[in-house]
């Protein structure tokens, strides 16, 4: 992948630190800049080349970004952010409040479709990973069981142990950010899940890269 990916974050608690600690590692992206409610002057970046900006300037800015990672909280935050910050730009957020998805679904996709962006929520390891695994098991092994007894020793299993939540978190965010840039170069709009993005688009190796060293 040759593009440079303009990365801008949203939100710069312990999510948005990790977001741009795994940015650090992805040559194929830049952080372009961070938006916080708080007084810039007291928000110290890891690197302090990247500005900080006040979230209510935010729009000023969307010629220059290509995709914003939103890490504020799923409680309050992300509710009203998501669905404004998609008016003007590509999004991806781990909102994780599972009865509240679709919900918050239908306002992210009614954003994006007026404004031709994507918004990718929910992502991170539940929802994001784990959704998968639950989509693998109950389509591959319809007739499954969830309880321990009787069956045919075919059996789905995953286990993910983490010493850091968040940075994990970070890391599947930023993931995701390219398959968004990806998904939106290639004309896609509206709100997406991780059901909606092809795996592949997350790596920033070439398909035949992928289909040489991994298949």
């Amino acid at each position: 992948m040759t593009d440079q990916i303009r990365v801008a974050i949203a939100g710069y608690g312990s999510l948005g630190r990790g977001v741009e600690t795994c940015l650090a590692q992805n040559s194929d992206m830049e952080l372009i800049c961070v938006f916080s409610r708080r007084d810039s002057a007291s928000v110290t970046l890891l690197d302090q080349k990247v500005p900080v900006y006040a979230m209510a300037d935010v729009e000023q800015y969307q010629d220059e970004v290509d995709v914003m990672i939103l890490c504020g909280g799923s409680k309050t935050d992300l509710p009203e952010q998501g669905p404004h910050l998609t008016q003007f730009f590509n999004t991806v957020d781990s909102f994780d409040t599972h009865e509240k998805v679709n919900e918050y679904f239908a306002a992210l996709n009614g954003a994006a479709q007026k404004s031709g962006n994507i918004a990718l929520l929910a992502t991170g390891w539940d929802p994001g990973l784990m959704s998968l695994n639950r989509l693998f098991g109950e389509t591959i092994l319809p007739e499954r069981k969830t309880d321990t007894g009787t069956h045919s020793k075919q059996t789905i299993e995953c286990s993910l142990a983490l010493g850091n939540n968040l940075e994990f978190t970070a890391s599947v965010l930023v993931a995701y950010t390219r398959a968004v840039y990806r998904l939106a170069r290639s004309g896609e709009i509206g709100a997406k899940t991780v059901f909606d993005v092809a795996p592949g688009l997350l790596s920033p190796k070439s398909p035949s890269q992928l289909r040489k060293e991994l298949l």
